[in-house]
């Protein structure tokens, strides 16, 4: 390989990673609101109904 090709390669695997760890941290915060009671409409934060 070409230090072209293993840069490009290299960089992909970065926005890559970068790109799990936010989908991850996303869910991690998701379930913690949820798991709160509180979520977040476009109208402000509002209780979650517990029924």
């Amino acid at each position: 390989m070409t230090a072209f090709a293993l840069t490009t390669a290299a960089l992909a695997a970065i926005v890559v990673l970068w790109t799990l760890a936010a989908v991850g941290v996303g869910a991690v915060d998701l379930a913690t609101r949820l798991r709160a009671g509180r979520v977040r409409t476009p109208s402000g934060l509002e209780e979650a109904d517990s029924e």
